[in-house]
């Protein structure tokens, strides 16, 4: 494992391969469910702490869900994370997993605004 970052709001992993892993601490869940907090926020935090901001506006990725892309200022990578995946694999309680991939181009211009 390349970096690890412990919080009140849950772990995050990055491993050697540059991917990332996310879980929510149950006490963050409950928080969210009783709309003290949103899973955006709490996301935002866990991903800040490893120094991986969002760039560029939210899109869609298809008629289900929207997504916003990722980026990694330690390890020089990006990621795609979908709103399906914090509703649907977060919020359960389940490890979410981003995969790291090299930013393009067009990637880098929107990078350099952030």
């Amino acid at each position: 494992m390349k970096r690890e970052n412990s919080t009140n709001e849950g772990i995050i992993k990055e491993f050697n391969n540059g991917n990332v892993s996310i879980k929510l601490d149950t006490d963050i869940l409950e928080e969210i469910n009783a709309g003290h907090t949103t899973a955006r926020y709490i996301v935002n935090e866990l991903l800040s702490s490893l120094d991986i901001y969002q760039y560029g506006d939210d899109f869609s990725m298809g008629n289900f869900t929207m997504a916003l892309s990722l980026y990694n200022c330690y390890s020089d990578l990006a990621y795609i994370m979908t709103y399906y995946d914090i509703v649907h694999t977060l919020l359960e309680g389940r490890t979410l997993k981003l995969y790291a991939a090299t930013p393009t181009a067009d990637d880098k211009i929107l990078i350099d605004e952030i």
